[in-house]
């Protein structure tokens, strides 16, 4: 006989169902994913509104252990779980059916290409729905392409199917959403009305194993994936290979904020003394270094890079951001160019890399540590390592200026955001200003980009995302165009812990001053430069978000530190002239070129 769900809200001592709504079967396999998706660790929930997705809505706003943040947007809600991801683990999405779930499509691309977890639950019309012209109804199935590591879809909740069968499929994507690349999961959720909790009695089969998981705080399924590190022959050869290396360089690439916090890997480069270049996103490049350093200013010299060439560089986690540290190895092939990474994605454009290892780092860096002697540095190497002080502190000289200019705002940000702050970096000129120019006295801050696709939007939702994932304030500096393409997402703000959003306004894409279409006034002026000639003071009065224009540095200091201790979200503008500021940076470039020089 089968056991028939009755008309009730919750079911406790009947069948002692743990918070499974069970007014209908839609509101029932609703509750099975959300209940199996907080038991495997997802908690957070980025909900857009819509009808077709009210079932999943209702389970997770209902839930005792969710945390659900309500996104007007899908694009900035997939952004956001992007962000917390980027800060904590993955988050999930849910959204209602048609363009709805294109609008995730961008993030979507972003977490794949950079390997960050989450979860899409898109929910879709029936399938005898389909392709007959009803509303709000477009081809969900496989709708991201091959940008997901996995997509399923569940067909319309049926009393006919065991409720096991929805609880393996949420096992196996949140598992497909961590192994063995990270990555988005689309499970696409197929529901007939009625959408709400309409109290309609079903009937079920006796079923002992999913009773067993109803009286339990555990998943159906457990996954246990083996660890991603180096088998002893391979460690052995490894180690063999930096000890024989007379010149190495390491590279840090970028890293996820939770291995940010690590002290494997800045123990390892300690222990092998070679000169590291550390990427603004690997979060080894604020903070004290305790390591010979290579900076992205040396290669303002052609005479130091041409005098010291390395014969094996060490990468270590992803893809690095400068373009001159890419042209100079390009330049100058090393002998041994080994990668260690856990994304197994080609990231090579020079094609340089000799040996690759599909590797967490942070597992058998410490056992290398243990096997390496590396070689007593040569003259060259202990310039080198002497010679970062004296150049960050020509930079901070040249750049102490009383006008508003953008690597200054790098610089002083650097020095002044407080430990216990994220940083989240918008890519164009704020990211590689903060690689370039920040100093190295203040505090190691994680540290969050979205260098996977390497676009513009979503900067402000992944911002708040990343407060929400590292439950502290952030600092985000962005541009100003990509400020507009996400202008909707300051609405978040309020929801987050507080954001201190620095946007970088110099009246149009000032990145482009740095390229070669720039000698093309008239299509550059009209179809590059883009000047929009817009101020984001009445954009703060539309979302009520505190709002201040520092007119030189020494007030943006002021400004920054006094909103830093008032811990209230805040919208700080930096106006500046996108030709003096690439004027600046030539005459910084010029400038350190000589001192450099000059210490050789």
């Amino acid at each position: 006989m089968g056991r028939k769900i009755q008309q009730s809200a919750k079911l406790f001592a009947t069948v002692q169902y743990h918070m499974i709504a069970a007014e209908n079967i839609n509101s029932f396999w609703a509750s099975l994913c959300i209940e199996e998706l907080v038991r495997n660790g997802i908690t957070f929930f980025c909900i857009s509104p819509g009808s077709r997705s009210t079932p999943l809505t209702l389970a997770a706003t209902r839930h005792a252990k969710t945390e659900c943040l309500l996104c007007h947007d899908e694009r900035g809600a997939a952004f956001c779980a992007l962000g917390y991801a980027r800060a904590r683990g993955p988050a999930a999405l849910i959204c209602t059916s048609g363009t709805a779930a294109a609008n995730y499509f961008p993030a979507v691309i972003e977490a794949s290409l950079d390997a960050v977890p989450m979860i899409l639950l898109t929910a879709d019309r029936p399938p005898e729905l389909l392709e007959t012209g009803a509303n709000q109804a477009i081809r969900q199935q496989k709708l991201y392409g091959d940008y997901t590591r996995w997509d399923f879809v569940f067909p319309t909740p049926s009393s006919e199917i065991s409720p096991r069968f929805v609880l393996t499929t949420i096992n196996q994507a949140v598992y497909r959403c961590h192994f063995p690349v990270p990555g988005p999961v689309h499970l696409n959720c197929m529901f007939r009305e009625p959408l709400t909790p309409e109290p309609i009695g079903f009937t079920l089969s006796p079923d002992f194993k999913f009773e067993g998981w109803q009286n339990s705080s555990k998943p159906f399924t457990s996954y246990s994936p083996g660890q991603n590190t180096l088998q002893t022959k391979s460690l052995h050869a490894l180690a063999a290979l930096l000890d024989r290396t007379e010149k190495g360089l390491v590279i840090v690439g970028r890293r996820p904020a939770q291995q940010q916090q690590s002290l494997q890997v800045p123990h390892f480069l300690h222990a092998l003394n070679w000169p590291v270049y550390a990427d603004i996103g690997s979060g080894l490049r604020l903070g004290p270094p305790k390591w010979p350093v290579w900076d992205e200013k040396y290669f303002y010299s052609n005479r130091l890079c041409t005098s010291w060439q390395p014969d094996s560089v060490l990468q270590i986690g992803g893809s690095f951001i400068s373009k001159r540290l890419q042209s100079w190895l390009e330049h100058n092939p090393p002998s041994h160019y080994i990668h260690c990474d856990t994304n197994p994605r080609r990231q090579d454009p020079g094609h340089l890399i000799t040996e690759r290892y599909d590797i967490d780092f942070e597992l058998c860096c410490g056992e290398l540590a243990v096997q390496i002697h590396p070689s007593a540095p040569s003259f060259d190497f202990q310039l080198i390592n002497d010679l970062i002080h004296s150049v960050d502190a020509e930079a901070e000289k040249t750049l102490s200026l009383e006008t508003l200019n953008e690597p200054g705002v790098a610089m002083l940000v650097s020095r002044l955001i407080p430990g216990q702050h994220g940083l989240f970096l918008g890519n164009s000129l704020p990211i590689r200003d903060m690689n370039t120019f920040a100093l190295r006295d203040g505090p190691a801050v994680p540290v969050a980009t979205n260098r996977g696709a390497s676009g513009i939007d979503g900067s402000i939702a992944t911002a708040v995302g990343f407060a929400c994932g590292l439950a502290r304030p952030v600092t985000a500096i962005i541009g100003d165009v990509a400020a507009l393409h996400d202008l909707n997402s300051l609405i978040l703000m309020k929801k987050a812990p507080p954001i201190f959003l620095i946007i970088i306004n110099n009246n149009g894409g000032g990145l482009f001053s740095f390229l070669p279409i720039s000698q093309y006034k008239q299509d550059f002026e009209t179809w590059f430069e883009t000047p929009h000639n817009l101020s984001f003071e009445k954009a703060a009065q539309l979302f009520d978000v505190p709002w201040a224009q520092p007119t030189s540095m020494a007030v943006f200091k002021d400004v920054y530190r006094r909103a830093c201790l008032d811990e209230k979200s805040i919208i700080i503008e930096i106006q500046t002239n996108k030709r003096d500021n690439f004027t600046l940076h030539q005459q910084v470039e010029q400038k350190m070129a000589r001192f450099i020089n000059s210490k050789l």
